[in-house]
């Protein structure tokens, strides 16, 4: 099993047919009507990083990072950060989804792990995700905070709520050698199951 930072046009559409079937005909967080092609992307694709996991040559899982810039976040359309950015370099920690079939935690983690180091390379001191609170407790157990309220995301077809949550990427390189020497070592080490964009 191996993440790899997704640069040729065939793995990317690989992504977004594995999104396809992951967020519309498994889970069914999104309508099949609203992508007719059996393909998920959006146009913050086109200026994001986006790393897959990899079984063989079959997708399991994916991540994307988004820098903060001119054309926003994806986050912005239902919570947007305006208040949060003065003074902020943010990065967007978003499309996070592991084949059903897989090991969560233990995919997720990777691709997240993937997904910190490359916010952090690129200059971003927060980084920030969109939940479903049923998993918040993770988040905060590992630094993250909320921001703002709860709401009700109009993108996904959910009964329940979502909330945003924010890592001090600084402060927790400071705290977390004390507090979760483990997740610093993991989060902070080079990975050989990681291929970042050279």
């Amino acid at each position: 099993m191996r993440v790899v930072y997704v640069r040729e046009p065939e793995l990317a559409e690989k992504l977004f047919r594995f999104r396809y079937e992951m967020y519309v005909s498994h889970f069914k967080w999104l309508n099949s009507k609203d992508y007719p092609h059996g393909i998920l992307h959006d146009n913050f694709d086109s200026h994001s990083f986006n790393y897959v996991a990899l079984d063989e040559n079959m997708v399991v899982g994916s991540v994307r990072i988004t820098l903060d810039g001119p054309k926003g976040l994806p986050l912005d359309i239902c919570n947007p950060l305006d208040g949060f950015r003065k003074d902020r370099a943010i990065a967007e920690l978003g499309r996070l989804v592991v084949d059903h079939r897989y090991d969560k935690n233990l995919l997720g983690a990777l691709l997240m792990k993937a997904g910190y180091q490359c916010a952090v390379q690129y200059g971003a001191n927060y980084i920030v995700i969109d939940i479903f609170m049923e998993s918040q407790d993770f988040y905060l157990k590992t630094g993250f905070i909320q921001i703002g309220d709860n709401y009700d995301d109009p993108n996904f077809n959910f009964n329940g709520h979502s909330v945003t949550m924010a890592l001090d990427c600084i402060a927790a390189q400071k705290e977390w050698p004390y507090t979760h020497p483990r997740l610093y070592r993991f989060f902070t080490t080079p990975d050989k199951r990681i291929e970042h964009r050279e």
